[in-house]
């Protein structure tokens, strides 16, 4: 393994315990709070949970990859990239080019395509493969609910998609990011009725916002935010390593990193979201 390859193994195992243990893990107590209250949800509790969860699941299987990647560089073998800023897509179809994207595959390989694929039937073909996925997370009412969710709005949106085209790409990504976002609601619950209520909750406006409930707000931010600067600056990060003097800002952004996740790591075990799979 070369100096090149064991600094990018380091940036991925660091990138990967801040995404879990930071970010994943403390937003888990947020989507606790919000999802599983005991009380009828409403606006606030249905909105932060949903936004929670949305980054919280993305988080920790995006951090669970980057750490097997990680580790597998430091032995010299390179996997690819499982996903690739699947929230930055125009819609749904472009979402599963981009999310978990080795199961996404198997998925198309060995059930759509056997099916028909686009030959014949595509519309069946698409929400068949999808309730399967679902079922493929778990049994029960809200995985069915989910896969049949994404599998008839793909059936949908499928023949539309030279239209859509037109769209601009701002308003294609918002509105795609919160149609996967509703979609994570039946993901997430525990039970059909939880993910009914929850969504029944976005009618149920609060009459006013405590102060307990702004900190949440606040707790979210700051746990998102930073992560998504990162991810926004990307391209300048590839384009700056190229110059030598770079290497001393990636020891001390990967030093930082580490500290982050030392003082801010969440001290509960959490397990990842993969291996109830």
């Amino acid at each position: 393994v070369g100096r090149a390859e064991l600094l990018h193994s380091l940036r991925l195992l660091v990138m990967g315990l801040f995404l879990k243990l930071v970010v994943g893990d403390n937003l888990t107590l947020l989507v606790r709070m919000n999802f599983d209250s005991p009380n009828e949800h409403r606006l606030f509790s249905s909105l932060l949970g949903t936004y929670a969860f949305t980054a919280q699941i993305y988080a920790d299987f995006l951090g669970y990859t980057l750490l097997a990647r990680g580790t597998a560089l430091l032995f010299g073998i390179k996997l690819s990239r499982n996903f690739r800023a699947p929230y930055g897509a125009v819609s749904l179809t472009d979402f599963w080019h981009r999310w978990h994207i080795s199961l996404s595959s198997w998925f198309r390989d060995y059930l759509y395509l056997p099916l028909g694929g686009n030959r014949r039937h595509r519309g069946l073909n698409i929400v068949v493969t999808m309730g399967l996925a679902g079922f493929w997370h778990g049994i029960g009412l809200p995985f069915l609910f989910w896969g049949l969710y994404h599998g008839f709005l793909l059936a949908l949106t499928k023949p539309l998609e030279a239209y859509l085209a037109g769209i601009p790409r701002w308003i294609a990504r918002w509105t795609t990011f919160h149609v996967v976002a509703m979609g994570w609601i039946f993901f997430r619950a525990d039970s059909a009725a939880q993910a009914f209520d929850v969504l029944a909750g976005f009618l149920r406006p609060d009459r006013e916002l405590s102060s307990a409930q702004m900190a949440q707000v606040f707790l979210f931010l700051w746990l998102v935010l930073p992560w998504w600067l990162v991810g926004s600056f990307q391209s300048f990060f590839r384009r700056m390593r190229e110059q030598r003097w770079f290497v001393y800002v990636d020891a001390a952004v990967l030093g930082a990193g580490l500290v982050l996740v030392v003082v801010f790591g969440s001290i509960s075990t959490v397990p990842f979201h993969y291996f109830k799979f």
